[in-house]
């Protein structure tokens, strides 16, 4: 197969979610940053947490205990490990796709009409779609959790198509080689008339501050609205930076 750039953010293969890939528990020896949270009322099982993406190997710097207390331990050198880790996928013979290091525009939504100011940085997020995997202590695949509001929230950022917007929030963690700011609004068309007039925009705003190293990122969707077609689209977003004082989401699990 002739292979094709990929971003490694998003990937629309669902299916790769529940692979049964085997994997033994790593940890980095280098310095951490740790993230902290809870699930509540949590029934499975104690396990450690993928921070990894799609195709490359799992790498296990968390964990989850039998009461839905999370620990994530978040190494420094990030940026190195998934270069590693995209060096040896992209050797591989069987590999489908070129993976590399990606930018701010493959993470965020569209940035036309806001102000970027900073390096032109390279980033990487943590876990898969915003999630982490849960490897029990025989090193299988159980489960995801989640920083975000609700279940809904989660499942119409995986599919869209199948699971309309509703009010919320996710939370993504987000490594970066170097230091940016995003601000402003951009404004968007949802729909318009037959006379060309637009009737129905859709807005998201921009509070960012990137830091070199580990940086907590929150995107809320706060307003939806019903298009002409009867469908329910988001009306208004934002994408804020948040302090590491200041996280505290919800967690949210979801069992394989």
């Amino acid at each position: 197969m002739k292979k094709s750039t990929l971003l490694l953010a998003f990937i629309a293969v669902y299916a790769l979610l529940n692979s049964c890939k085997e994997t033994t528990s790593k940890t980095s020896a280098t310095a951490i940053e740790q993230v902290t949270g809870q699930v509540e009322e949590y029934n499975g099982d104690a396990g450690q947490l993928n921070i990894m993406g799609y195709f490359v190997e799992p790498e296990l710097d968390g964990t989850i205990d039998n009461d839905g207390n999370i620990e994530l331990n978040l190494p420094t050198d990030f940026d190195k490990i998934s270069q590693k880790a995209f060096e040896e996928y992209n050797a591989l013979a069987e590999s489908g796709y070129e993976l590399s290091p990606i930018g701010i525009e493959d993470v965020f939504l569209s940035l036309e009409n806001v102000e970027i100011k900073g390096d032109d940085v390279k980033v990487a997020l943590a876990g898969k779609y915003y999630g982490f995997e849960i490897f029990n202590n025989n090193s299988e695949k159980v489960g995801r959790v989640f920083p975000a509001s609700s279940r809904e929230f989660i499942m119409n950022i995986m599919n869209g198509d199948k699971n309309p917007p509703v009010e919320g929030y996710y939370y993504m963690i987000l490594y970066s080689n170097g230091n940016t700011t995003i601000t402003g609004i951009n404004k968007e068309p949802l729909t318009i008339d037959e006379n060309g007039e637009v009737n129905l925009y859709t807005q998201t705003s921009y509070d960012v501050n990137i830091s070199k190293g580990w940086n907590i990122i929150k995107y809320a969707v706060s307003d939806t609205i019903e298009d002409d077609n009867m469908e329910i689209q988001i009306k208004e977003s934002a994408f804020t930076s948040v302090k590491r004082d200041d996280f505290n989401s919800n967690w949210l699990y979801f069992p394989l």
